[in-house]
């Protein structure tokens, strides 16, 4: 960003990001590893890492289905979305994120927001 930044952008330019609010507890459960199930399957692999894809797969889904948190002393258990800060769930959202071809609406809206921003 560095790079590109000293060479296509005004010093007076300002960088914008975009958050979207609540991502990784509104992907549903069953969604989000099958996402990583069509990833795995179109990039015809048969194991990671020494791990069956059927491992991999499974889980992905005991993650996905096992998260609990601590809230003023009682423990809640997530029926919705991951993890906050898991890799797992990043990688589910930017799954997603592909798979229902957002990610080129996502990287349009970032250059319109980034010409607003770099005009003000």
């Amino acid at each position: 960003v560095y790079e590109w930044s000293t060479n296509n952008l005004r010093k007076e330019t300002l960088l914008c990001t975009i958050d979207v609010v609540d991502l990784y507890t509104m992907i549903p459960q069953t969604e989000g590893v099958l996402a990583i199930k069509k990833m795995l399957d179109y990039l015809e692999l048969k194991q990671i890492g020494g791990l069956k894809i059927e491992t991999i797969i499974r889980l992905s889904r005991f993650v996905m289905r096992n998260n609990y948190f601590l809230y003023e002393g009682q423990y809640y258990h997530q029926i919705r979305g991951g993890a906050m800060d898991s890799p797992l769930t990043l990688t589910i959202a930017n799954l997603k994120e592909i798979l229902l071809n957002k990610l080129q609406m996502l990287v349009v809206y970032t250059y319109v927001i980034l010409m607003i921003c770099s005009l003000l």
